[in-house]
Parts: C-alpha cells; sequence; structure tokens
C-alpha cells in the first residue's frame, strides 16, 4: 500500500466513522465515571460500543499514518522475528530426533530423512 493509498484509506476511515471519532473518552479526561454512571443502560451500551470503535479506527489510523520507511522496518522486524523463530524450532526438532538410535547407535533411516530435510530447510532460511 503506497502513501496516497493510506492517506485515502484513512480519510475513509474518517468519514465512515465520524460519530464513534466524536465520542469523549475517559482516558482523555472528557468523561468522568460519574457522569457514565449517570447514563442509563441503554445510553452506556451505546457509549460503550462507541467508544470501542473509536480506539479501534484511531488505531488503525495511527498504523496506516507511519512513514513508508517505518513500515518497512516493521515488517523486517516481523519477518526476522518468525525466520528466528523457525530456526529455533528445526534446531529443537533435530535434537530430538537425533535421540532415536538403532541397536547400533545410528540415527534410525526414517529419522535421518527428516534430520536432512530439516537441515535443508534451515540452510534455505539462513541465505
Amino acid at each position: 500500500m503506497n502513501f496516497e493509498e493510506r492517506q485515502a484509506e484513512i480519510e475513509r476511515l474518517r468519514r465512515g466513522h465520524r460519530e464513534a471519532l466524536c465520542v469523549p473518552l475517559m482516558s482523555e479526561g472528557a468523561i468522568s465515571p460519574m457522569q457514565v454512571g449517570m447514563m442509563t443502560d441503554k445510553q452506556k451500551g451505546r457509549w460503550q460500543r462507541l467508544a470501542q470503535e473509536r480506539m479501534q479506527v484511531e488505531s488503525q489510523i495511527r498504523l496506516l499514518s507511519r512513514p513508508d520507511n517505518e513500515i518497512r522496518e516493521a515488517e523486517q522486524k516481523e519477518l526476522k522475528k518468525k525466520i528466528d523463530g523457525r530456526l529455533l524450532q528445526i534446531d529443537n526438532m533435530i535434537a530430538t530426533l537425533s535421540r532415536f538410535t538403532g541397536k547400533n547407535g545410528k540415527i534410525l533411516p526414517k529419522y535421518a530423512r527428516e534430520i536432512e530435510k530439516l537441515q535443508n530447510e534451515r540452510l534455505e532460511l539462513t541465505k
């Protein structure tokens, strides 16, 4: 998603959720707990629904407002985190499968093949 598309999406969110974006939040000090307590159940339910919607929309707007380089960095960090997690998982699986040995002390053939597949996957991930 490029900059113009993100800006258009932000504008669409603002237009589509005008009512929710005008709801006062306790976290901002715009409404007190006493005022909320004085609301009827119907009013309180509506306020809670709109307040929750506002927080979700504002979160989406914050995500869309980030600069391109920040988005790329976040994506790279996420990808690196996933790769590191998979590498750790592969290492653990290899260590576990290496324990299955026959009477002669060698790794059983079906486990040796699986270990080889995992090692190949590990090589692909580390490239």
